[in-house]
């Protein structure tokens, strides 16, 4: 078959050889492009006949006229056998275009049928191939059977020879009592091996706990004074209005033990400017600091809270006020101190919030009118109360502790990483700050009491009738 596809190649090739011929040599080209004698003797005839009319046109035209019969009937006759022309080299044409088309055809039909051979004989091939695996497969089972049938075979015959040679002597008599294990022994065991379990995993759970959970764990880590256990408030929305509702809860009495932990060391004047800060964010600053506001207000006290957050300001929105006009506005002069006071809706206490906000405002805690409008306040109230941001996020809590006269110090309970605590008091400690103490935030108080520590019982069941 690969001889005959060269042969129907060639065919095809000299068949499109011929009509490119004729296509670009017209009847010129005929002669070299192998058409049939009969066509390229009539077309040279056509042509004889052309000339002559040709010739015989131009020798009327030298004496007769173009309307002349005779010179209209000779361009007449030249017309027809140019149009004999015409029609012989398209039927021609023509002929050689289906002579190329059938070649082509020809070619690719008998291309096909070589590839499907091609195709039939490799799945002939791949068949057989996995003839010959499962053949071999067949013949490995058949030898393994064969030889588990001889075993077999084997096997029984030789238990056919074999008598046992047993009789009973006496009968077995079942025991009372097992005779293992010792049941007191592995209960004592267990006993002990649970107790040494729990010792090791409450010695590894203190080892390995980095969070705050006790006001002598705080003494001990930082020598600075507890100010108490915050208890949380479960999932309140807003536990600063938590105080205005019930003044006398456990959690009030919390708050004002901060407060009284703050101004009870100082022998002269109690301190005015106080700043309420901690290492990272959600430890609870901003709800301390509008709760301790709204008691000290409530008790007669004249309050003032300053949000002096000024990236992250909240104490605007946890009263549900207007950002500004604020601090910001009052420290760039846009705004007077009586505008940018207001009053909180729920207590006798007035605040200042963050103000407008602006790209370099956080600046503004290093300026001159800061101190200024502290001094300011601290003749107007009896208590102001400064919200900050975190130390260990930015300079701020930094610049302003030395300006207020106490900072008290949050850690959220379980959460404050020691590490991290004892790194922004280093902080605080650098920049002279005069810290009061510290204080233990949304503390779970049963969880609390299981830890068995000094302070655990403060809010406990032995007190809790004094709370309302």
């Amino acid at each position: 078959m690969s001889t005959e596809l060269s042969k129907v190649k060639a065919d095809r090739a000299q068949a499109e050889a011929r009509l490119a011929a004729l296509e670009h040599g017209g009847v010129s080209g005929a002669a070299g492009a192998g058409v049939d004698t009969e066509s390229l003797d009539q077309l040279k005839q056509l042509r004889v006949m052309e000339a002559e009319a040709a010739q015989a046109l131009a020798s009327l035209g030298k004496d007769l006229g173009p309307r002349h019969p005779k010179y209209v009937a000779a361009q007449a006759s030249l017309a027809q056998v140019r149009a004999r022309i015409a029609e012989e080299q398209a039927r021609v044409l023509s002929a050689a275009r289906s002579e190329a088309t059938a070649a082509r055809m020809r070619e690719e039909s008998l291309s096909a049928d070589i590839e499907k051979l091609k195709n039939e004989l490799a799945q002939a091939n791949e068949s057989e191939v996995k003839l010959d695996e499962l053949q071999r497969e067949a013949d490995a089972s058949r030898t393994l059977l064969e030889t588990f049938l001889a075993r077999s075979k084997e096997q029984s015959m030789q238990q056919s020879f074999q008598q046992p040679n047993v009789k009973v002597l006496a009968t077995a008599d079942p025991p009372v009592d097992p005779s293992r294990p010792n049941k007191a022994m592995v209960m004592l065991l267990s006993v002990f091996a649970f107790m040494v379990v729990g010792v090791s995993a409450a010695f590894a759970r203190e080892a390995f706990d980095r969070g705050l959970r006790s006001g002598e764990q705080i003494e001990r880590l930082t020598r600075l004074p507890s100010l108490g256990l915050v208890p949380a408030l479960g999932g309140m929305a807003r536990p600063e209005e938590y105080v205005v509702r019930r003044p006398g809860s456990a959690f009030g009495e919390a708050i004002r033990n901060i407060y009284a932990g703050v101004v009870l060391p100082e022998h002269g004047e109690p301190p005015k400017l106080i700043l309420v800060t901690s290492s990272l964010p959600r430890e609870g600053k901003t709800t301390v600091v509008l709760s301790l506001a709204r008691l000290l207000a409530l008790s007669g006290k004249s309050v003032l809270v300053v949000d002096c957050d000024l990236r992250r300001p909240s104490v605007h929105r946890a009263l549900g006020r207007p950002q500004d006009p604020g601090l910001v506005d009052l420290l760039f002069r846009r705004e007077p101190l009586e505008r940018v006071i207001q009053q909180d809706p729920a207590s006798p206490a007035r605040f200042i919030a963050a103000g407008t906000a602006h790209r370099n405002a956080a600046a503004l805690l290093g300026s001159p009118e800061l101190p200024e409008l502290l001094r300011d306040l601290r003749g107007m109230f009896d208590v102001v109360l400064i919200d900050s941001a975190p130390v260990l996020a930015v300079s701020d809590p930094r610049v302003l502790s030395v300006m207020v006269d106490k900072t008290v110090f949050l850690v959220r309970w379980g959460h404050g990483d020691r590490g991290t605590v004892s790194e922004a008091l280093k902080r605080l400690a650098a920049a002279g700050a005069d810290m009061a103490g510290v204080a233990l935030t949304r503390v779970d108080l049963r969880r609390n009491a299981r830890y068995g520590f000094g302070d655990s019982g403060y809010y406990g069941r032995a007190v809790r009738y004094y709370y309302r």
